[in-house]
């Protein structure tokens, strides 16, 4: 009952966080040994540029559509590849490592009161509660392996699919906050970034979402969000970052 429980709580987790995405890897306490970051220049003269759709955005008007920054969001993580994302709700630490191309590949981890730890490479998912790995399969006439297998698929959806675009869009106006803000990452880059916040609450998935802002760097990579998502019985303020792009990330099959 356990297994299906967590398998469960991961769909609904997931379906809460909207733009958040996956659980994810301890992989994000990275530099642990001391030595000095990169700094946040030398870091992005190296990368691809993201910018792409976010030309669109007219800075001198202040705001921005949903439709506008939905796709600057997206294709800014498409163009960079790979990246690490973190999400913070007070009550669960979740962590990521994603490959968006050339295929998909997504390897999570959540701490905190129901652990567990989840992988998607190469059209499966697996996930792991603390009693041994357990392939999913959506088609599975088990419960557990067909909500597991559904759950990869929401994975994806999340974070190479519509959920990500459509999270930002949800909102019609995003404006844009007159001072930048200087903010470090997990990976201990500091960064200067502009500020854009939701003008109303909105609603995703079920969820009344309010507080929202969304953090760019100056070249449009996307690198922190803070929102407060109402709707399943409960209230969940997160926070979230995005942060080594382009990193040589490992991701197989653990069974």
């Amino acid at each position: 009952m356990k297994r299906l429980t967590a398998a469960s709580a991961l769909i609904g987790l997931l379906l809460l966080t909207g733009c958040s995405g996956a659980p994810a890897p301890g992989s994000a306490d990275a530099d642990a040994s001391g030595a000095p970051s990169p700094s946040a220049s030398a870091v992005a003269a190296a990368r691809p540029d993201p910018a792409g759709s976010c030309t669109s955005i007219d800075l001198d008007a202040d705001t921005a559509t949903g439709a506008q920054l939905g796709a600057c969001f997206s294709d800014a993580l498409h163009v960079l590849g790979t990246f690490r994302a973190k999400v913070d709700t007070g009550d669960e630490l979740q962590q990521a490592e994603v490959r968006l191309r050339p295929d998909v590949a997504i390897h999570g981890k959540t701490t905190g009161a129901d652990p567990n730890e989840v992988v998607f490479v190469d059209d499966t998912a697996y996930q792991d509660d603390g009693g041994g790995w357990v392939k999913g399969d959506p088609d599975s006439d088990d419960p557990e392996k067909m909500i597991i297998g559904q759950a990869g698929r929401l994975l994806v959806a999340v974070f190479a699919g519509d959920v990500l675009r459509q999270s930002v869009e949800a909102c019609p106006v995003w404006n844009l906050l007159p001072a930048k803000e200087k903010m470090t990452l997990p990976d201990d880059m500091v960064v200067e970034a502009r500020v854009f916040e939701c003008a109303a609450p909105y609603v995703m998935i079920g969820s009344t979402i309010t507080d929202s802002r969304l953090l760019f760097e100056q070249d449009w990579t996307p690198v922190s969000a803070t929102y407060t998502a109402t709707g399943f019985g409960q209230t969940v303020r997160a926070e979230q970052w995005w942060y080594d792009f382009g990193a040589d990330l490992e991701i197989t099959a653990p069974i």
